[in-house]
């Protein structure tokens, strides 16, 4: 071997021999402290609670909140609660496992002023649990229950309702700051049972101000979690017209139609002290003032002008809180009765086998009158109603009804209602057109038509033959596709002088048959 290679071994052997020692005198050493990667492990990072359980109170419930471990095999969640800390939990829900980070579930109406603890329970797939005994359970202390008036957060009166509900508390209370400085104080009646307090909370200058209510109950010198929550003032009283015999109120905005010149106002009550009314701004300041006679919510007979033209009234209110709402308009009109309106209460039936038939009524009306004859011009008028009972004269056939209703403004048109059938028997006929008693020019044309019902739904009538007076007798005519109506295309016969004529028609369905008959006259 030359020197110069063994000089060469001899530099290698100085340079790396050392960093070799400490690679050798590594692997002599003891190994690191292994990472634990299971967070139920009493032992492993999370002390074995990894769920974190927490319960928040908020108005009227507990929600209790966990974290959702993953990859961990868990099928659902048991919830228990308890009020206290160590025993007594019992199962209360089960929630199913998500891939969220966490979980929730609401506990309704707790006892107030009271301790409570929730225990969630982790349950796999196979049915195991994991580690619970390392689970620190989530707790929460309620206050005293307390319902404000509508519980909407706003009031329009000064003068709130408080249902306020305590577990084993003496003394209740209630104050304006949570310094309790001036505080309103009460004996708890019977605890475990909702008690109401009327809170004043005072007068303000105009809506939207907030005013704070702070409640705790106390037993000796122990005192219960605080209670505290805001309302908005809000009085915005609002007035409508009441139709009164339509029993329907104007919704805000729109025209109040009515059947009279004397009208009821529909007015608000909570908050309001005085009102007044005018149909004028300039006339509401110098109107009276009117107390609110409670309970009642309706003004009765505020006269407006005697014409279908539209008119305002003007409407104004005081508060408690101390200060006045707006100036409220709303518009009103006398009915025209352009819409009023009848029908027969017939349901799906094309027929009623009871001359007593009720009507429908539909009209901003005082009274009204029904008759089977158009000219009733002397019939008795009577007090409206949306439902009315109506009986038809004797025997069967085709009827019709007219109808007339009025208010203080107008009587409306004749009306008319559905064609409605009276049977007597399993079948009916009659004519359409033309009617009884139509005259016609002889020697024209004229599509005859009518209809047909049977009394047992589902059947049809055999068939329609009718008797055009000529001596011929019965003939057979064509039925419509619905196998109900019926039509004859018929050449009035020409005469020399007024001729009456009698037109028959009969329905036939085995075994039995109906006829109807119509007299008309034909003039050269």
């Amino acid at each position: 071997m030359s020197t110069s290679r063994i000089t060469l071994i001899a530099a290698f052997l100085l340079t790396f021999l050392p960093a070799l020692s400490i690679i050798l005198g590594g692997c002599e050493s003891n190994p690191a402290e292994p990472v634990f990667d299971n967070i139920f492990d009493p032992e492993g990072p999370e002390l074995g609670d990894p769920l974190h359980v927490m319960a928040t109170y908020s108005d009227t419930s507990i929600t209790v909140i966990w974290d959702q471990p993953q990859d961990f095999g868990i099928a659902f969640y048991e919830i228990s609660h308890s009020n206290s800390y160590g025993s007594g939990y019992e199962f209360f829900e089960s929630v199913d496992h998500t891939d969220l980070s966490s979980g929730f579930l609401a506990y309704p109406n707790p006892e107030p002023t009271t301790e409570h603890y929730f225990h969630v329970l982790a349950i796999t797939h196979g049915g195991d649990f994991l580690l619970a005994s390392y689970q620190k359970p989530g707790s929460v202390i309620t206050p005293p229950r307390v319902l404000m008036g509508d519980d909407n957060g706003s009031s329009p009166t000064r003068y709130l309702t408080l249902s306020i509900t305590v577990s084993s508390e003496d003394e209740l209370v209630l104050a304006d700051n949570e310094d309790f400085e001036n505080p309103l104080q009460i004996p708890v009646i019977e605890p475990g049972t909702a008690q109401e307090v009327t809170w004043d909370l005072g007068t303000a200058e105009a809506n939207d101000e907030m005013k704070f209510i702070f409640v705790k109950a106390l037993t000796g010198t122990t005192e219960s979690k605080v209670f505290a929550d805001s309302v908005k003032v809000d009085f915005q009283p609002a007035f409508s017209v009441n139709k009164g015999l339509q029993s329907a109120f104007t919704a805000p905005g729109d025209t109040a139609f009515v059947p009279t010149f004397e009208v009821d106002l529909d007015i608000p009550l909570s908050g309001v002290q005085r009102m007044r009314f005018a149909l004028s701004a300039e006339a509401l300041d110098n109107s009276t003032w009117l107390a609110v006679a409670l309970p009642d919510s309706i003004l009765r007979d505020f006269e407006l002008v005697n014409t279908l033209e539209a008119q305002v009234i003007y409407g104004e209110f005081e508060g408690d809180f101390g200060f006045n709402s707006p100036i409220i308009e709303v518009v009103v009109s006398g009915d025209d009765l352009t819409d009023a309106q009848f029908s027969l209460d017939l349901g799906e039936a094309a027929f009623v086998d009871n001359p007593l038939v009720t009507l429908e009524c539909s009209a901003v009306a005082t009274e009204m009158r029904f008759s089977e004859n158009p000219d009733f011009t002397d019939l008795a008028w009577m007090d409206y109603e949306d439902s009315h009972d109506f009986e038809l004269n004797p025997g069967a056939g085709h009827k019709t009804i007219y109808g007339q209703f009025r208010n203080d403004f107008v009587d409306s048109r004749i009306l008319v209602a559905n064609i409605n059938v009276y049977i007597e028997q399993s079948v009916a006929v009659w004519f359409l057109e033309p009617t009884d008693g139509t005259v016609l020019i002889g020697g024209t044309t004229l599509d005859i038509r009518g209809s047909t019902a049977m009394a047992v739904e589902g059947a049809k009538v055999d068939s329609v033959k009718i008797d055009l007076g000529n001596g011929e007798g019965f003939h057979i005519v064509e039925l419509e596709e619905d196998l109900i109506n019926w039509f004859l295309t018929w050449d009035v016969p020409v005469v020399e002088e007024e001729t009456q004529i009698i037109l028959r028609v009969r329905a036939l369905a085995d075994p039995d048959s109906a006829t109807a008959d119509i007299s008309v006259t034909v003039i050269p």
